[in-house]
């Protein structure tokens, strides 16, 4: 007897359904939420040039790695392992590194025959550590070839480097040699990545 008497004032309880009070002004309204069988996922974009999402080169004889975009830079190694390129596309752009050690008995180095007065300092950039000048050579108005540290050795650990962003191309065969400021603002970008090993 005693349940029945519960269960029916539950009932009569639970049917009576409250009014909010006329001055009641709710602040949020449900609005059902689009259902699909199909999860799409979130993608973030990552820009085509964080340095982070590029090809690393790693150089385990002398100790020293970088990165590079290899969708615009052919990276070609020379035969005797001291020097390597990254071709910029088809342009006749390339960055030209030379690395050896500093214990190594007369490395060739040299990336520059001209005279270091021809150069035109254009800032800095981060090497490994440390600022190193960046210096233009220009025909006209037009930048032809950019040396870092005036064409000379710099010195990191062990190592010595050579850094240089050349136009091959002749303005006697009616290509002008010129090197636009995207192209050098990326090789500075690829340069400022590089690391020595530990214990170099």
């Amino acid at each position: 007897m005693l349940l029945l008497l519960a269960g029916l004032l539950m009932v009569a309880c639970g049917s009576a359904q409250k009014e909010p009070p006329p001055s009641f002004t709710p602040l949020l309204t449900a609005t059902p939420l689009p259902t699909s069988d199909v999860q799409q996922p979130v993608e973030i974009p990552v820009p085509l040039d964080d340095p982070s999402t590029w090809n690393v080169y790693l150089n385990r004889e002398y100790g020293f790695s970088f990165h590079f975009p290899s969708d615009r830079w052919t990276l070609v190694t020379d035969d005797d392992g001291r020097q390597l390129f990254l071709l910029y596309g088809e342009t006749g752009i390339a960055l030209r590194v030379k690395f050896a050690r500093q214990s190594d008995e007369a490395p060739d180095l040299q990336l520059f025959n001209g005279a270091v007065s021809d150069l035109v300092p254009e800032g800095t950039i981060r090497f490994i550590g440390a600022d190193v000048e960046r210096s233009t050579l220009a025909y006209g108005d037009l930048i032809e070839w950019v040396f870092y540290n005036a064409a000379a050795p710099i010195p990191r650990g062990d190592l010595l480097f050579s850094l240089a962003l050349l136009s091959s191309n002749d303005y006697n065969a009616g290509v002008p040699a010129v090197v636009p400021a995207d192209v050098q603002a990326e090789a500075d970008r690829i340069l400022e990545t590089f690391v020595l090993a530990p214990g170099e």
